[in-house]
This record gives structure tokens, sequence and C-alpha cells, in this order.
């Protein structure tokens, strides 16, 4: 017992702190808190036990938020803007006004058009050419991949043919093809021989 008269409350549970006395003054119920220090580690509230506070990493987009006094932390999203049809693709950073991130990437059939997102070409190119993919990637921090599509040449007919039309579909390298002039098509393996007199 103590010289006032009163008695030591019950320890509280491991990792947390007694943070004031019983409630009303004759009952063993002090007040506790769990630990949240860099000596003592971070832990939280749950009934009647302190559990460590989580702190692994998120998905791109996200970030860890603060561990409360009864509640982990959890994985928050990003709240800096990033461009329409846009994805994540770094953790953000919490600091003292908002969760920022410079890691995204335009979504798929999206092109990167300096902080904007513009849809990929899908038109039809010229005459023996179709379209070369729209791409996007982020790397090292630099986004690339400012190509809406350009056209380039079909590369799918043998040699001595030409090509009367352009790609089809028209991103893919299909273009369709035809003998040259004093050729005739091989049947037996699709090349173009030369006719003989």
């Amino acid at each position: 017992n103590l010289t006032d008269g009163c008695t030591n409350c019950s320890a509280p549970p491991a990792h947390a702190r007694l943070t004031g006395p019983g409630l009303p003054y004759n009952l063993n119920n002090c007040s506790w808190a769990c630990d949240k220090s860099p000596e003592l580690g971070y832990y939280y509230r749950s009934g009647s036990e302190c559990r460590v506070c989580t702190t692994g990493l998120c998905v791109a987009g996200k970030y860890r938020g603060p561990c409360g006094e009864a509640s982990d932390a959890l994985c928050l999203a990003c709240t800096q803007t990033k461009p329409a049809n846009s994805i994540y693709t770094r953790l953000c950073v919490a600091n003292a006004t908002a969760a920022y991130t410079d890691g995204w990437t335009c979504s798929n059939n999206y092109y990167t058009n300096g902080s904007t997102c513009l849809a990929c070409s899908r038109a039809s190119c010229p005459t023996g050419q179709y379209r070369g993919p729209c791409l996007d990637a982020f790397a090292e921090g630099v986004r690339n991949g400012t190509s809406k599509g350009v056209c380039v040449p079909c590369t799918n007919a043998p040699n001595n043919t030409f090509y009367p039309s352009p790609g089809a579909p028209f991103d893919r390298n299909n273009c369709s093809w035809a003998c040259r002039a004093g050729y005739y098509l091989r049947a037996a393996n699709g090349s173009c021989a030369a006719c003989t007199a």
C-alpha cells in the first residue's frame, strides 16, 4: 500500500504504460495506452492487449498511414493528382501536407504527352504499312513512350511482291500482298517465282 492509502493498479498489458488513476477512485481500472516511440516500438490497442503496428510496404499508389491509438497503420490511397487514363507505378511517400508520388504511367492504349495521357491512334496507315505499338513505360523516374503509334513498313510478304493495302487489322504486320508483274504465285510454298517463256 502507498502512504496516501492508494493501492497500485494492476500492471498494464505488455508494451503499454499506465496513463491515469482508477475511475471512480476505488476501482482497479487505471487507464493505459500502448507504447509509441522509437525506443519502445509502435503498438496499437486491440481489446485488452497491444499489437505491433504494421510497417510493411503498400502496393503502388498507396502509402502506409499512421498507427492510431486503437487502429493499425493502414494503406491509404495517394492524394496527389495523376492524369486521367493512368495508373500508379510507385509507392507514395507521406509528408506533412499530402501523400505524393511521381510514379505513374499511362494505361493500356494511351501514351504520355507531357503530363497527360492521350489515346493511341487507331487510324489505318498507308498502303504497305501498319501502325506500330503505342508504348508507355516507367523507368528510373522518367516517363517515356511518347509515341501514339507510328506507321511502319509491313514485312510479312516474300520476295518479288508488292503490298496493295495496309495492315489488317490496323496494328498488325499483316498487309495483304501479291506477286509483282512477271512473277506468279507458287502454291507449293507460297512464294513468287519468275514467269518463264
